[in-house]
């Protein structure tokens, strides 16, 4: 920080030698030549170590090359010699700050503004502390007395505008903003203020476009770039990132964070070759670039690079270990590679990735060995996931005295039917507009007093998952009722047997979609055969079907009466009449498993666990090998193979 400084000349014989060597080793100090600076003040203080002003020079130098404890003891010299040296004070602040003494840094910063009000530094520093501190109406006052003291600099309406953007009083901020950029029309932080000012006041588009005007003014500022919205899915001003992103980089090719920024729009858009090249280059720059090292292992990971793919989560995970997406990566990789025991060591880390939604009272969590007491199974994920996690629910029985178990409300009834020895309630989750879901268990805890909890996941492994065994071919109970008037519907249909196909899940993405098809594209490696092919698409686009029978002379029925996006319970029992599921990767998949259903998995074995069986449900039947390359139409050549071979055996 630039400080004003009170002059202390040097009075001794020699006095002309070094007032000269005081101002330029200021000078230099000034031009961030820190060696020549820090040359020059060690040899003013050796022949004047009482120099409170070279004392309070060479101090904030220290601070400012990284060496606090140096540095607080000159600054603690120079104030011992002159208590009214703001500067001194000031940069104090900073060094106690920086040690995470906090109480100390506030009293510092306000000692510098009683000794010298003038000194607008300190000001500066005692809001930005204050809005750390969590403290908001002392870091805006802070700053609101800075701008009514300096009422022509940028610098004071800039941080007043930045703690109203905390207070989360965007449209009073956005006013002390606009004056800062006026004052300082070069200054890029007000403009990322501003930005996300009108972003908060719901004005996306504005916020967008002044984020673009300070690029043109900075395009080498990286800080700017990942506020920007990738056109890809975007409704409100979309912006090509990583178009951007590459005009930088060809005005700065040896930032590493702007390859890092390039590598995180591609990681966006889930373009792995360019994800992985762009990693790669922000990692020669910087070896330790955080975000480079996260893009490139899921770059690599859904490249099928799975050698690969370990190699750089484990590197990863040294340098950086509280990323636990990596944990994930690296842990998928372990299941592959066969060494099932560190992938569920890595598993069990998944709690705050991406893998694990934010929970707010979870009881602490079960190590599986003593009784718990009342548990709490713990929901994750997504439904198609509970027919996963939960397939070893009834390991519990004989080890637990209650149980609580948590489930999408569609799958509930389902549940309860199949475990009536268990409690089940819905999820505890909670969702606003612009806030991710939160898993909410205070409410639960007080009513039915947990003792313990377990996320469900974690029932594979405590329940000891054998990769060799053959899982459960079945453990999900449809309504006995309900599966006779499917039975009767359909033998109304036809006499054939009943094939249901599944060739995407609800939601489209980049990562998703090289996992899907098209109706058509499924059929036309199915079939034409004699059987009725039964839509288990829930979403399909509108004469689909029937463009796609008619084309290939097949017949594709669209079961009526049923809504199998939330009738869960009544799609369970649809699924346990058909003779054979041929699915992507969906709930549809680990459903029609879960019920008994013969399924074609057109994918790895479910948690990446085995090889031609599955380990998790039985009845799955996995067309692609853990560590192949997954190609889907070399999955549905297999998968027609396969079908036959079961048609044929029901004949």
């Amino acid at each position: 920080m630039a400080k004003d400084r009170e002059n202390h000349p040097i009075r001794a014989g020699d006095e002309l030698h070094f007032e000269k060597l005081l101002f330029a080793s200021l000078s230099a100090h000034r031009n961030s030549q820190f060696d020549l600076a820090e040359t020059g003040y060690r040899e003013i203080l050796s022949r004047f170590p009482g120099h409170a002003g070279a004392n309070d020079l060479f101090g904030t130098l220290l601070h400012q090359t990284g060496r606090p404890r140096e540095a607080e003891m000159h600054l603690e010299r120079a104030l011992s010699l002159d208590p009214g040296l703001a500067s001194a004070s000031n940069s104090l602040g900073a060094v106690r700050f920086q040690q995470n003494r906090k109480a100390d840094a506030v009293r510092a910063f306000a000692q510098a503004n009683m000794s010298n009000p003038a000194n607008v530094d300190a000001w500066l520093n005692r809001s930005r502390l204050a809005e750390q501190m969590g403290d908001l109406d002392q870091a805006f006052s802070t700053a609101y007395e800075a701008v009514q003291r300096f009422p022509d600099l940028a610098a004071v309406y800039a941080r007043a505008g930045a703690a109203l953007l905390s207070r989360r009083e965007p449209d009073q901020a956005i006013g002390y903003l606009e004056k800062a950029i006026e004052r300082a029309p070069l200054e890029i932080e007000p403009y990322l203020h501003l930005s996300l000012a009108r972003k908060q006041a719901g004005d996306a588009g504005r916020s967008q476009a002044i984020l673009r005007s300070a690029i043109l003014l900075a395009p080498d500022a990286v800080v700017l770039y990942p506020h920007l919205r990738d056109g890809e899915g975007q409704s409100d001003c979309p912006i090509d990132l990583a178009g951007w992103a590459s005009r930088a980089i060809c005005l700065s090719p040896r930032s590493a964070g702007l390859w890092a920024l390039l590598a995180a729009a591609f990681e966006a858009r889930k373009d792995d070759k360019r994800t992985a090249s762009a990693a790669r280059r922000s990692m020669l720059l910087e070896p330790d670039a955080h975000a480079a090292h996260h893009c490139l292992a899921l770059a690599l990971f859904r490249m099928d690079e799975f050698s690969a793919a370990a190699r750089a989560s484990r590197l990863a995970l040294l340098l950086f270990p509280d990323i636990s997406e990596l944990r994930f990566v690296a842990a998928a990789c372990a299941f592959i590679s066969g060494d099932t025991a560190a992938g569920w060591r890595l598993y069990e880390d998944r709690v705050g990735s991406r893998l694990d939604t934010r929970r707010v009272g979870l009881p602490e969590l079960w190590d599986g060995q003593s009784d718990p007491g009342h548990l709490l199974v713990a929901a994750e994920q997504g439904v198609g996931d509970e027919y996963i996690f939960l397939s070893r629910l009834s390991w519990l029985r004989d080890r637990v005295s209650e149980i609580t178990v948590e489930c999408d409300r569609r799958n509930r009834r389902l549940f309860e039917r199949s475990f009536p020895d268990f409690r089940f309630i819905d999820r505890q989750i909670s969702a606003t507009e612009r806030e991710a879901p939160v898993f909410d268990y205070r409410a639960a805890c007080r009513e039915l007093d947990f003792d313990r909890a377990i996320l469900s996941a974690s029932l594979l492994p405590l329940s000891k998952l054998n990769p060799q065994e053959v899982g459960p071919r079945a453990f999900l109970l449809p309504e006995a009722n309900e599966i006779q008037r499917w039975r009767t519907y359909f033998s109304e249909l036809t006499d054939l047997s009943l094939v249901g196909i599944c060739w995407r899940g609800g939601t489209s993405s980049t990562a998703r979609d090289r996992f899907y098809c098209d109706a058509e594209a499924m059929l036309a490696v199915l079939g034409p055969r004699q059987a009725l092919f039964v839509n288990l698409v829930y979403n399909s686009l509108p004469g689909e079907l029937e463009a796609a029978g008619a084309k290939l002379g097949c017949i594709v029925h669209d079961p009526v009466g049923i809504d199998q996006k939330d009738e869960l319970d009544r799609l369970a029992a649809l699924l346990a009449v058909l003779d054979v599921v041929v699915a992507v990767d969906t709930a549809v998949c680990t459903l029609s498993a879960a019920v008994g259903t013969p399924t074609l998995r057109l994918g790895r074995s479910l948690m990446f666990q085995s090889d031609h069986h599955d380990a998790v449900l039985g009845a799955s039947l996995p067309m692609c090998s853990r560590a192949e390359p997954f190609d889907l139409p070399t999955c549905l050549s297999r998968a027609a193979a396969r079908l036959s071979d079961i048609l044929s055996s029901e004949q």
